[in-house]
């Protein structure tokens, strides 16, 4: 007797186990890198197109995401509705997509844009950070053509300061696109690193003061066209030399007041988990070389600040806040 209950125990926590590591969620974020001619940025840099010598003021760069699904474990598909990313490539682009049944990540599909049914929603009904939420500068065109699917603006000219803008809009514009990615794993999450080369969006677009239109068709059509075929990438991931060297690494000030800076001169950036002593986790995201980390809204005490390239960990260190 004693030996069927034990066996019906066993049986009952191995199916316990086995069902828990079935349905185990993973958290899976999306970080976009964004680029010009092969150089990483964040902000509003001064670039040039190629074979051209006249030189521009990247000023805005906008644009919705929507239309999500993940491709993993041997070609099953996840759609996420409702998803929306407003991306700005003036800052990080670092983006929680959700929490799925899955291990391996094997692409990803987007659209460019905002669907028709939310096109034409009212963005006073949004609360909140949401990125259909009323902006400014605006990304809501009106009641009649929806968001601005893209909102590209820069300072052309001598002094760079003549400006020269795409906005694109329309419903007829949404187009449904593919990559095939990889994700890094940094801890239990998977991030999916996805390369931007803006560069390319302007294809058979010349950049100059005569180069304003805001609609559907001409350059704001072939602007969407390009970052449908052109502008993403599934982002390669190499041994890169921070990994063959230890590398320079320090924050600053230890104790802090609340504000610390991060210096990685030999990793351009890094992502980072808060951790209470206790093991719980409080914060994440990436952080790159001389930026700095807000710990303002934690309760004084000691926290552990997890550091990660895109090979995996190389570094934790306690901070003593005040």
């Amino acid at each position: 007797m004693k030996f069927e209950v034990l066996h019906r125990l066993l049986a009952f926590f191995g199916a316990f186990i086995l069902l828990s590591s079935l349905y185990a969620q993973t958290d899976v974020y999306l970080k976009i890198n964004h680029k010009w001619n092969g150089n990483t940025f964040i902000g509003k840099p001064t670039v040039s197109q190629s074979g051209s010598s006249a030189f521009f003021i990247l000023t805005r760069m906008e644009y919705y995401m929507s239309g999500f699904e993940i491709i993993h474990d041997s070609g099953m598909v996840t759609p996420i509705p409702g998803k929306y990313l407003l991306v700005n490539a003036d800052d990080t682009s670092f983006e929680f997509l959700g929490s799925f049944n899955l291990s391996n990540i094997e692409g990803i599909s987007f659209h460019i844009g905002v669907d028709s049914a939310a096109n034409h929603s009212d963005p006073s009904l949004y609360e909140g950070n949401h990125p259909l939420k009323l902006k400014f500068p605006s990304m809501h065109w009106g009641w009649a053509s929806g968001y601005r699917f893209i909102a590209f603006e820069a300072g052309t000219g001598v002094n760079m300061n003549e400006m020269a803008s795409i906005h694109t809009l329309g419903n007829k514009n949404y187009h449904k696109q593919t990559q095939t990615v990889s994700a890094n794993q940094f801890g239990s999450d998977l991030i999916i690193n996805l390369d931007a080369e803006y560069a390319n969006g302007f294809n058979s677009i010349t950049i100059d003061p005569n180069l304003f239109y805001h609609g559907d068709l001409e350059d704001a059509k072939t602007l969407i066209e390009n970052f449908r075929d052109y502008v993403f990438s599934g982002s390669t991931v190499g041994i890169t030399a921070s990994k063959m060297k230890q590398p320079s690494f320090s924050i600053y000030p230890n104790p802090t007041s609340g504000i610390i800076g991060v210096s990685t001169p030999d990793i351009p950036s890094l992502f980072y988990e808060v951790r209470g002593l206790s093991g719980k986790l409080i914060n994440k995201g990436f952080v790159q070389n001389g930026q700095q980390l807000d710990l303002r809204d934690y309760e004084s005490g000691i926290y552990l600040i997890q550091f990660f390239d895109e090979q995996g960990f190389i570094k934790s260190e306690k901070v003593v806040l005040h």
